[in-house]
C-alpha cells in the first residue's frame, strides 16, 4: 500500500534517515553560527538545539551508541522501502539493492547543494549583509544547483544503465513518484 508506506520512503530520502550529518542549526537568538558550528567569534558553539543551555561533550560510548542506533534505523528504513517496493511489484533483490544504493549515493552527493544552502541562509540571515553580498551568496548557490542538475541527469542515466528503468514504466513510475529520479515535486497520495 503506497500511502502509508510513501512516508516511510520520504523519510529514507532525507539525510537524518541514512545517517549522514545533521543539518546543523545556523543562527541562535544570539549569534550567527558558521555551517562548521563556530561563532564569529571562533568560540565553538555547543548549545541544546531547543535553545536551553550548552550540553556537555558526548563520551565515546554515547558516540558509539548513537553510531548503532543510526545504524539500526536505517536497516529498518531500507527493510521498509524493501517491502515497499515488493508490494507494488518489484521483488528483486538485486533491484531493490540498485535503488537503495542510488538514494544513498544521491543523498551524499546532494551534500554540496546543502552546505551551499547553509552558506546562502547564513548570509540571509545576517542583517549586517549588504545586498551585494547576498547576490554573490544566491549566484554561487544557483551555480550549485544547475551543476548538481547535469551530475543528477548523468546519475540517473547511469542508474537506468543498471536496472533499466526507462524500458519498465511500472518502474519508472515508482522511481518519479517517491521522488527518487526526475526534478517533479513528490505527487504521493494523501492516506485514505
Amino acid at each position: 500500500m503506497i500511502t502509508r508506506n510513501a512516508r516511510l520512503i520520504l523519510v529514507l530520502l532525507s539525510s537524518a534517515a541514512l545517517a549522514l550529518p545533521p543539518v546543523q542549526p545556523l543562527a541562535t537568538a544570539n549569534a550567527v553560527v558558521a555551517p562548521n558550528g563556530e561563532q564569529p567569534n571562533g568560540a565553538q558553539h555547543n548549545a541544546d538545539p531547543a535553545g536551553g543551555e550548552p550540553r556537555a561533550p558526548l563520551t565515546e560510548a554515547q558516540k558509539q551508541e548513537r553510531r548503532q542506533r543510526r545504524a539500526r534505523e536505517r536497516q529498518r528504513k531500507a527493510e521498509n522501502l524493501r517491502r515497499t517496493m515488493s508490494s507494488l511489484g518489484f521483488d528483486d533483490r538485486a533491484l531493490q539493492d540498485e535503488v537503495l544504493r542510488y538514494i544513498v549515493s544521491e543523498v551524499r552527493a546532494r551534500g554540496q547543494v546543502r552546505r551551499q544552502g547553509q552558506q546562502l541562509y547564513t548570509v540571509l540571515r545576517d542583517s549586517h549583509q549588504s545586498d551585494a553580498q547576498v547576490r554573490a551568496a544566491l549566484s554561487q548557490y544557483q551555480g550549485v544547483v544547475e551543476a548538481d542538475r547535469a551530475r543528477r541527469r548523468e546519475a540517473e542515466n547511469t542508474l537506468n544503465d543498471r536496472i533499466g528503468f526507462r524500458s519498465k514504466p511500472r518502474l519508472e513510475a515508482m522511481l518519479v513518484l517517491f521522488g527518487v529520479i526526475g526534478n517533479a515535486p513528490l505527487a504521493l497520495p494523501r492516506p485514505q
